[in-house]
């Protein structure tokens, strides 16, 4: 038995695909069903089995399963310790966020980052949606995540970073582009285009609306990209969070809502709190936390 065979073991549990493990293990799938094979001829027993085109561990494999991830989670620890020891960083971040901070947020804090990491470090964006960051941060796919709040699971802690403004976008040539505020009660009779309540902003967009006696709103757009689009084609207005994506665009004008707070729409750092993550990792989220939150509004 060696490390790579408990390593390809634990890859393949949470994946449950050869296919995908050996992908993602940049091994052949002939060399991973080896290794799995010895490691069962070692052990003495099946660790998996097939189901349709998967496989699932069997009683032994859980077991197993459990074992080894509590050993591997104490050796990577056990590296880590030893290169804070050495005051080198080094490895991937692997970090998940809405596209809104992909442009300007994230690329300085990654730069402000790197100055103390040195060069060692290198960090990889994934664009995602709320939920599918969320769902990936706990699963510990990606080590930090950048979205709206989402409660999913208490091993989650998010912490507030940047301040989003709900505004209103229309064409040039709408009425309202004459004014640059309005407020929620002018828009009682406007035909509004906004988020999808299933999404975190638009369920508290929706209760914004509820609460004001704003009735006209389609609730269908799950992108920035998508409500915009359809603001161009529609001609009604929309009611969205600023963005630099819509703030450069010459066709639209944005309205400032007045009585909607600068801090109505917070996103959020999200991590894992009870996984370990690379010591890179780690620090990269400790530094978000004590050295560049700085609430930001955009």
């Amino acid at each position: 038995m060696n490390l790579s065979q408990l390593y390809y073991f634990k890859r393949l549990a949470e994946l449950q695909h050869y296919t995908r493990a050996s992908e993602e293990l940049n091994i052949t799938q002939p060399s991973l069903s080896g290794a799995i094979h010895s490691l069962e001829e070692e052990l003495g027993v099946d660790l998996f089995q097939k189901k349709g085109r998967n496989v699932v561990l069997t009683n032994n494999g859980n077991e197993f399963y459990i074992y080894v991830s509590a050993a591997l989670k104490e050796l990577e620890k056990g590296v880590d310790i030893m290169q804070e020891r050495a005051k080198k960083l080094k490895g991937e971040i692997e970090i998940g966020c809405v596209n809104v901070l992909l442009g300007d947020f994230l690329p300085r804090a990654v730069k402000e980052f790197q100055k103390l990491s040195g060069p060692d470090v290198h960090v990889s964006a994934h664009m995602g949606q709320t939920e599918a960051i969320v769902q990936k941060v706990l699963k510990g796919d990606w080590h930090v995540g950048f979205c709206s709040y989402y409660e999913l699971d208490d091993a989650l802690e998010f912490t507030p970073i940047v301040k989003q403004r709900l505004v209103v976008a229309v064409l040039k040539g709408d009425p309202l582009a004459s004014r640059s505020s309005i407020t929620l009660s002018d828009l009682k009779d406007v035909c509004l285009l906004t988020y999808s309540e299933h999404m975190p902003i638009g369920s508290d967009i929706k209760r914004l609306c509820t609460t004001n006696g704003i009735e006209s709103v389609e609730y269908d757009y799950s992108t920035e990209e998508a409500l915009f689009g359809a603001l161009l084609v529609e001609g009604c207005a929309a009611l969205m969070l600023r963005n630099p994506f819509v703030l450069q665009n010459p066709n639209i004008h944005i309205l400032e809502i007045e009585d909607v707070p600068d801090d109505f729409h917070y996103i959020y750092m999200v991590h894992n709190t009870k996984i370990h993550k690379p010591h890179a990792a780690e620090s990269f989220v400790n530094f978000l936390k004590e050295d560049y939150r700085d609430h930001s509004t955009i």
